[in-house]
């Protein structure tokens, strides 16, 4: 839908006003800030009526002012929006805070949720990366206890996964150098779907006395292997949104969505390098009072891990949406050609 000239500008006003001050607008208040508009404040009523009847604002109480609707900051977003581009300075933080990740994809995860929030001062929500076809490729075992064996397998795209078993009677050196060596031999570059008990009981039939004391290993090496490749969400700064006036009616939706990390996950694919999600819109998180910016990062491997920064509908996107894809392009960076750091 196009609309004139003013209609945009008066809408636009509105939706940074508001994005500063979450009140409704009115048209006195609207009249001192627009530039370039030389009409009475009752033409600027009736254009707000008119956006009204649009659709793209709305007027909370009779005696109030307006305030964008969702149709409103969607219009804004995809025609009206003006970038806030970053100052070298912010450039700089983000460089270095993404120069100083783990190169393990999914701690650099981890890290990112917090740098994120940090970044944009709302809620950063991050995935590890999906996709490929992600094996162990080396293993390496320890004790970290008398009875206690850690686990340590690197991935094909550079992770680390890690497991504790618990095994029935003491393992001297030999009998861990042996058990690794097996692990090296018979568990690397094998996909779950590979997996089967056949291999497991040949495993333990090559160990011979200590097949059933180290049964527990091979347990542990066939959960790694399975799990290589699940996608793990993490959360960062939910605590600012509770901040928002808008959130006081919705902290327990709020802290249901942030909690359920497998249905947070199904929100989390965007089929697009960024999409903005204002408000219940599908593929958003379900909440009208939140608003989402989503981002598509590369990983090694062809693998795309998510990462969202989760606000208010009126968040300022002008600041929010440069600032998300400017770390989502280091990110990426960083990911892919882990030499460049």
């Amino acid at each position: 839908m196009d609309i004139s000239r003013r209609k945009r500008l008066i809408l636009s006003k509105i939706v940074t006003l508001y994005t500063d001050s979450g009140d409704p607008i009115g048209s006195k208040l609207l009249n001192q800030f627009l530039e370039g508009v030389s009409v009475s404040s009752a033409t600027i009523r009736n254009e707000m009526a008119e956006l009204t009847s649009l659709g793209f604002l709305e007027q909370p109480h009779t005696s109030a002012g307006r305030v964008p609707t969702v149709e409103g900051f969607r219009y804004y977003v995809e025609n009206l929006l003006q970038s806030c581009p970053l100052t070298e300075e912010e450039q700089s933080e983000i460089d270095q805070a993404i120069d100083s990740m783990d190169s393990d994809p999914d701690r650099a995860a981890d890290e990112a949720a917090r740098s994120l929030a940090q970044v944009t001062g709302l809620a950063a929500i991050t995935t590890t990366p999906r996709g490929g076809n992600v094996q162990l490729t080396h293993y390496e075992i320890f004790k970290t206890g008398k009875y206690n064996i850690a686990i340590v397998g690197v991935t094909s795209v550079g992770g680390v996964k890690t497991r504790v078993c618990r095994v029935a009677q003491e393992l001297d050196n030999d009998q861990l150098a042996r058990l690794e060596t097996l692990l090296n031999r018979r568990f690397v570059f094998v996909s779950p779907e590979d997996l089967n008990r056949q291999m497991v009981e040949e495993a333990v039939a090559e160990l011979g006395k200590d097949g059933k004391v180290c049964a527990p290993v091979l347990s542990a090496v066939v959960t790694i292997i399975k799990s290589a490749a699940d996608v793990r969400v993490y959360t960062e700064g939910q605590e600012k949104l509770l901040d928002y006036p808008e959130f006081d009616t919705h902290i327990k939706e709020l802290l249901e969505l942030f909690s359920d990390a497998r249905s947070m996950c199904s929100y989390l694919m965007p089929d697009e390098p960024l999409k903005v999600y204002v408000g219940d819109e599908r593929g958003g998180f379900g909440m009208d009072s939140l608003g989402v910016v989503m981002g598509r990062y590369r990983a090694a491997g062809g693998r795309y891990g998510t990462l969202a920064v989760a606000g208010p509908v009126r968040m300022n996107y002008e600041f929010i949406i440069p600032r998300v894809t400017y770390f989502r392009d280091r990110l990426s960076a960083a990911l892919t050609n882990p030499g460049l750091q």
